[in-house]
């Protein structure tokens, strides 16, 4: 709808233009000893302001949708990083296996809504961008859902804890090095 405004501006300023050139040719006020270079010159920077005024615009459009997808995209850090909270519940055991279990579950399905949104975000904004967002954190929840954690006799150990922190923080690099892309891009 926005567009259309500037364009029925444009061709409101375009007509009274010609009308007022018209106006002045039937009345005889109209000088034709005019400088074509002069006149070149002057249709050229009129034509200018007008791109400059319309490339700026679609240029802050496409900034503030990247950092509406850079966001999302540290949201989404910050959701599979809650799943550090939950181990460390689990293990002062202020919850139990199965409510743990469900809580990573419920993390990882916010993540894919988030990572959804993404998707979905990046086609509009960026169709050229090449990334499947979707598959990043797979590796972290096929490690951390078909893990040990799966045992009935599961306990936190230290091997277990700098198994997922490497594994997580892949997970967090891999998203963070979409948004570098994503600014390389733009």
């Amino acid at each position: 709808m926005k567009t259309w405004g500037a364009y029925i501006l444009i061709a409101i300023v375009c007509l009274s233009l010609l009308g007022t050139i018209v106006l002045m040719i039937v009345k005889g006020t109209l000088c034709y000893s005019v400088n074509v270079v002069e006149l070149c010159s002057f249709l050229a920077t009129i034509a200018l302001a007008i791109v400059v005024v319309f490339l700026t615009k679609s240029l802050e459009k496409r900034e503030i949708a990247r950092d509406m997808i850079a966001k999302d995209l540290l949201e989404l850090c910050s959701t599979y990083e809650s799943n550090v909270h939950i181990l460390e519940k689990l293990e002062k055991g202020e919850l139990n296996l199965d409510a743990a279990r469900s809580e990573i579950n419920m993390t990882f399905h916010r993540g894919d809504i988030i990572t959804d949104m993404i998707s979905k975000e990046l086609q509009e904004s960026f169709p050229n961008f090449n990334h499947n967002i979707c598959n990043i954190a797979m590796p972290y929840w096929k490690w951390l859902t078909g893990n040990d954690l799966q045992k009935s006799d599961f306990q936190i150990n230290a091997s277990f804890q700098k198994e997922h922190e490497t594994t997580l923080r892949k997970t967090i690099t891999d998203i963070r090095i979409v948004i570098h892309q994503l600014i390389k891009q733009s």
